[in-house]
């Protein structure tokens, strides 16, 4: 065998194959400059400035598009576009055009196709996601922060002339029927939803979810009107966290340029009615909401709103523990049954009203005595008041509850967005704990009065054999 022959064999192997293990191990190979052993290597190290974050900073175009945003020097930038088009907005020729919009929100539009758009999310890295809620339809992204640019472009081209097209809106009918399938899996979905329905009468009852009968097919029609009514930019706010705010204004500009600037369709208003509806479900347990007429964002008792809820008692702050002792609520319902429970309170504000009540899971054999133990707490509040304890437990809770929403990105947004299109400025959580400490005994007393002497809505789901008529509750 000849050298060149056994060679052969040693770098391609028995099927002429490159074995590289091989090639290696019969290699020696030699680094192209060694680096000596008494010379550590050298390294540039440049300590990062920390900075604090600047006072949030709000501005108005001319178009009407209201932009706020908060530069903390953040290494990622978050961008979120709150548009005032809820189920709240929904007439009955749109009824699920929200949720539908929510799920088609990055289709083809006439400034990309559907492809373009999902290839610029990939080459940005960056993430995008669409929600919806009765007040707004949501469209955000999580980025670096050199690609505020790009993202803000993306997300206006979804309000500025969306195409929706008919076969790409039914292309995602089976996440719409997902949506509703996880509804219907969800109890406690389907209670609120049914709480809404049947304590309002207007806007607000509407679901935040297509019904089922306009899913087969989806309407792109309805979408084009909806989108009309709804997609106006006196109707919109941007916001940002980890943005330069007058970069943030400049690029907002010129992306939203073309939206139109129509005053849009106006929020209708939504009257508080209460009442009662039962579900009969397969199950030993019941699920139930008790709740009356809360206070809206814009209310001057919203903060003694908030104190009165943790004085009822939210759900245990230990986990697999019990809050029996602080919570007049888990208290009431532990001595109406000795069977597993669950309760906790409701707190829901919107623009122009809100819910306040009680969310409660209990054995179907003792929901009666449940029920009107939670109703019976209600009435003691109101005309017993509260202790000085209770009101100083409950606002070292609430000020934690508020300081701990900084660190939840999402809430400082949601909360930035709001109070900007409502009223032009911005108060930090951490500015209303001083005034959480201004709230009396009477104040909380006075509220849980005015709220609690309105009617009530009982909502119950499954073995509802036992649940009692809704005006029995207050005998």
């Amino acid at each position: 065998m000849s050298h060149l022959t056994r060679l052969g064999k040693i770098c391609y192997g028995a099927h002429g194959l490159p074995s590289v293990a091989s090639c290696i191990r019969n290699s020696r190979l030699y680094s192209m400059a060694a680096v000596p052993l008494s010379e550590a290597p050298r390294r540039e190290w440049k300590p990062v400035e920390k900075k604090n974050p600047e006072p949030a900073k709000i501005t108005r175009l001319e178009n009407g598009l209201t932009v706020a945003s908060i530069e903390d020097y953040s290494s990622t930038s978050r961008v979120a576009l709150y548009v005032n088009a809820g189920s709240r907005y929904e007439r009955f020729d749109t009824l699920g055009a929200s949720h539908v919009m929510k799920i088609c929100a990055f289709l083809s539009n006439k400034q990309n196709s559907s492809l373009k758009i999902t290839r610029d999310m990939e080459q940005l890295g960056a993430s995008f996601k669409a929600a919806n809620t009765r007040e707004h339809l949501i469209v955000s992204s999580d980025s670096l922060r050199g690609h505020i640019q790009p993202v803000i472009n993306i997300i206006a081209s979804v309000v500025s002339d969306p195409y929706f097209y008919r076969w790409e809106v039914n292309d995602r009918k089976d996440q719409v029927l997902l949506d509703l399938a996880a509804r219907d899996a969800n109890p406690q979905i389907g209670i609120m939803e049914a709480l809404h329905h049947v304590a309002y009468r207007g806007s607000l009852a509407n679901s935040i979810y297509c019904p089922s009968s306009r899913t087969n097919p989806l309407s792109t029609d309805m979408l084009h009107t909806f989108a009309q009514e709804c997609f106006t930019a006196p109707k919109m706010t941007l916001v940002g966290l980890g943005v330069n705010h007058d970069e943030f204004v400049q690029i907002a500009s010129s992306s939203f340029e073309g939206v139109s600037t129509a005053k849009g369709s106006e929020k209708q208003k939504s009257l508080y009615v209460g009442g009662e509806s039962r579900q009969w479900v397969d199950t030993p347990l019941v699920s139930a909401a008790v709740a009356t007429e809360g206070t809206s964002l814009e209310s001057k008792d919203i903060l003694p709103a908030g104190l009165l809820v943790r004085i009822l008692g939210n759900s245990p702050t230990i986990k697999y523990g019990n809050n029996i002792q602080t919570s007049r609520l888990s208290k009431a319902v532990s001595e109406a049954t000795s069977s597993p429970y669950a309760v906790s309170s409701i707190n829901k504000n919107y623009s122009d009203t809100g819910l306040l009540g009680s969310y409660v899971v209990a054995d179907g054999a003792d929901i009666d005595k449940v029920l009107k133990a939670i109703v019976n707490q209600y009435q003691n509040v109101a005309n017993s008041g509260i202790s000085n304890d209770e009101l100083a437990r409950a606002k070292t809770q609430l000020k934690a509850s508020a300081a701990m929403s900084c660190e939840n990105y999402g809430t400082v947004m949601e909360d930035l967005a709001v109070q900007a299109a409502y009223t032009g400025s911005y108060k930090s959580p951490i500015e209303i704990l001083d005034e959480v400490d201004k709230v009396s005994v009477q104040d909380v007393t006075n509220v849980a009065k005015r709220l609690f002497s309105a009617p009530l809505t009982l909502i119950a789901s499954g073995n509802i054999e036992k649940v009692p008529a809704l005006l029995s509750l207050r005998k």
